[in-house]
């Protein structure tokens, strides 16, 4: 590797004629990289610089005396633990944070091999550092348009990266593989201009592979910034092996946007810095949502979401600096990134990361099938549009339910677009390659099922979306009718066979998925039938809608009981800690089904919707651990509970009073009437509810006596002489027939 160019750090920003700029040396080398006279990055990096990263040798700064007092510096904190203590005062520019620490200091922290030391940080002991991956980049660590012919440079600068774009798509495809996906946009834009150039051209398709625009290095600033946040700063090697394992068996089969083969093939070559370090820290951070206790404590963590927050942090860093330029691996990032949500006011939550990433999939034209009016075009491998029709109807997906979970108007109109849905093949395709010991470490089995259940999602995903967008629009041009809801259902039900089977699951990753499509599928039928359990369609009269809401009512209450005996296995299974996050957008519209049943009058369908409605908020806050939309819905649904049962509280006690003052105010109640009243009341209402007393009376036979001495572990079903005698039952007959209020003598 040649040696890393030093960073000029403090260079002047005024313009000025570059031959006559003078760069500063650096004013920190190490030993080696100072006895080889080449430049060192260790004074913006620390210990070890990429030369002795590269070349695996100690990298230790040696102390110069000076003459002069040393500066007034910043007290810099070294990380004593997996938790590093925060800088006390402000931390400085990058551009000078050099100067702001003094050689001792920087000595001091030499012995730290392999760990980020720069301000503002809070490395982790057991982190690896990877900043030899952005040595290619930064050759040039004036900028892109700093040094050499300014004139030249600026002109470069004022024309953009890849202006000629456009003039290569109009002569021809790009051989080369490595070629950038290029759009023009259907007729309305710029293809019309194509059309003209070109009447006569076999292929009327607007995908085009261009010319990869030049690399630009990043300025020092940036990587300055970047080292700051921890960005090259790998964990352990088994935590990152680990987590990779995580993403494979819980992320993946749902989400399949990454090719698995060439992903783990170049990461176990021994060389991770080849990995896109921004898709990476993604992959990171939406499998922290499924380790282990002990992997995120041997990461330095005190949590999975504070974990979560960490890889999400240093993800995202990368993506503000505009530190990827291969859309393709920024969508697949950007999607993954997706998974945050911290709260209702944060601006880059789910909503807005699957907005950029169904805008980058537009831009490059992945919406559109580039086989439709081009099969024999050249440049497209097999698996790359494999892999683009998995990345566009992944983003479909998470459109789809995310639009159902926050309310939202999806942003994808499916008539607008022409992609096929992708088939098992084209997932399995790449697992062909895979060898039998990545497999087993990072695969899960069942690899044909696992797909099986995704490509029924997205079957069911676009039923959903038909729903969304018939019975859920604000301004539609008709109203829905009965035929359309019976339309919706059959298509449906078209997924039912997969999405009920109950087979024999290989392993617990399979039977994971398969509770959760499951959970999936009676969350697109309530979502059909919700809209008419208070009101019918308006396009019946009065009478058939009301027939149509209790049908309406039925069959959602009937698909909210499925679902609660779908997160019963769950339970059972001990799977709740490994659910993914659309599981909370899945158990939305069951809770509200149980939640509009806390509220009807009929007391045993109120009990019953509370107990259903006590397993949801169980596993709801069990997931509170992992999600924070969790907390959220659980804070909100308890709070809708809590006004609810106050209010059928007060509903229940008004209903008696009227009752008991009824009862108190009918002259033909006899004396016997009311001294059966008066034995009734002293039983605890811990064993029933007032109605309960009045309409069902109290068993002495299943409540025994304190004084009878019976065995806990008899039979309740007893006989009437194991409690009394006969004296005593014929003195009991007797006082019920003449009123005697002395029952037992």
């Amino acid at each position: 590797m040649p040696p890393v160019p030093d960073y000029d750090i403090e260079r002047d920003d005024r313009p000025s004629n570059a031959a006559k700029r003078q760069r500063k040396r650096s004013a920190v080398a190490c030993a080696t990289c100072h006895k080889r006279k080449v430049r060192c990055n260790v004074a913006l990096c620390g210990p070890p610089c990429a030369n002795c990263l590269h070349d695996d040798v100690e990298c230790t700064v040696t102390h110069r005396q000076r003459t002069t007092a040393p500066r007034k510096v910043h007290t810099l904190l070294r990380a004593s633990g997996p938790r590093a203590s925060a800088i006390s005062t402000p931390s400085p520019s990058p551009s000078s944070f050099v100067q702001n620490f003094s050689l001792s200091q920087r000595q001091s922290v030499s012995t730290l091999p392999g760990q980020l030391w720069l301000p503002g940080i809070s490395p982790r002991s057991s982190e690896r550092s990877v900043l030899s991956h952005v040595s290619p980049i930064a050759e040039n660590q004036t900028g892109s348009c700093a040094g050499g012919d300014s004139r030249r440079q600026d002109q470069d600068c004022d024309e953009g990266e890849n202006s000629a774009a456009y003039a290569v798509a109009l002569d021809g495809d790009v051989a080369d593989m490595d070629a950038a996906p290029f759009y023009v946009g259907d007729q309305q834009g710029l293809r019309f201009v194509s059309d003209l150039c070109k009447p006569d051209r076999a292929s009327k398709g607007n995908h085009y592979l261009v010319p990869r625009a030049t690399a630009k290095s990043q300025p020092a600033e940036v990587i300055a910034l970047l080292c700051m946040q921890g960005a090259f700063s790998l964990p352990p090697d088994t935590t990152c092996r680990e987590l990779l394992r995580c993403y494979f068996n819980y992320v993946h089969p749902f989400l399949p946007i990454v090719n698995a083969n060439d992903f783990l093939t170049q990461y176990l070559r021994g060389d991770p810095q080849r990995v896109n370090l921004l898709l990476l820290w993604s992959m990171f951070f939406a499998a922290a949502s499924f380790v282990d206790s002990d992997t995120y404590t041997a990461a330095g963590y005190a949590s999975r979401k504070e974990m979560k927050r960490a890889m999400y942090r240093r993800a995202k860093s990368l993506y503000d600096v505009d530190y990827e330029k291969d859309k393709i691996a920024l969508i697949q990032s950007v999607i993954l990134m997706g998974f945050w949500y911290a709260d209702t006011e944060d601006r880059t939550g789910s909503w807005h990361w699957i907005g950029v990433a169904i805008s980058l999939c537009q831009t490059i034209g992945l919406h559109r099938d580039p086989e439709a009016d081009q099969p024999h075009k050249r440049g497209y491998s097999s698996s790359q549009r494999s892999l683009w029709r998995r990345i566009w109807w992944s983003c479909y997906f998470r459109d789809t339910w995310l639009s159902l979970g926050m309310g939202r108007p999806m942003r994808i109109n499916i008539d607008d677009c022409d992609t096929p849905m992708p088939s098992v093949d084209d997932v399995l395709a790449e697992m062909i390659g895979v060898s039998a010991t990545v497999k087993d470490q990072f695969l899960p089995e069942g690899a044909a099922q696992l797909t099986q259940y995704w490509v029924s999602l997205l079957e069911l995903t676009v039923a959903l979306g038909g729903v969304l967008a018939t019975h859920y629009r604000p301004a539609r041009r008709a109203m829905p009718t009965t035929s359309d809801i019976e339309a919706n259902e059959k298509e449906i039900l078209k997924c039912v066979e997969v999405c009920q089977h109950n087979g024999v699951y290989s392993n617990r990753v399979v039977e994971l998925h398969h509770y959760e499509l499951q959970l999936y599928y009676e969350a697109t039928m309530i979502s059909l039938y919700r809209p008419y359990v208070l009101q019918g369609p308006k396009c019946l009269d009065r009478a058939q809608q009301e027939a149509w809401r209790l049908t309406a009512l039925q069959k959602a209450k009937e698909a909210a009981s499925r679902a609660n005996a779908v997160l019963n296995k769950i339970i059972s299974t001990d799977l709740v800690h490994v659910c993914q996050a659309i599981t909370v957008t899945a158990l939305i519209p069951t809770i509200q089904i149980h939640l509009l049943e806390t509220t009807s009058p009929n007391l045993l369908a109120r009990r019953l919707a509370q107990n259903q409605l006590d397993l949801c908020m169980i596993v709801m806050t069990e997931l509170r651990e992992t999600y924070w939309a969790a907390d959220f819905l659980s804070r909100l649904f308890s709070n809708v509970r809590k006004k609810l049962d106050a209010r059928n509280e007060t509903t229940t006690t008004t209903a008696q009073l009227e009752s008991d003052r009824a009862l108190v105010m009918t002259p033909e109640r006899t004396n016997s009437e009311r001294e059966s009243s008066m034995f009734e009341e002293p039983i605890s209402n811990d064993l029933f509810l007032p109605n309960e007393l009045l309409s069902n009376g109290w068993n002495p036979f299943l409540y025994p006596p304190a004084e009878c001495n019976v065995d806990a572990n008899m039979d309740l079903d007893l006989d009437v002489n194991s409690f009394f005698s006969s004296e005593e039952l014929n003195g009991l007959w007797r006082c019920h027939d003449t009123g005697n209020s002395t029952i037992l003598d």
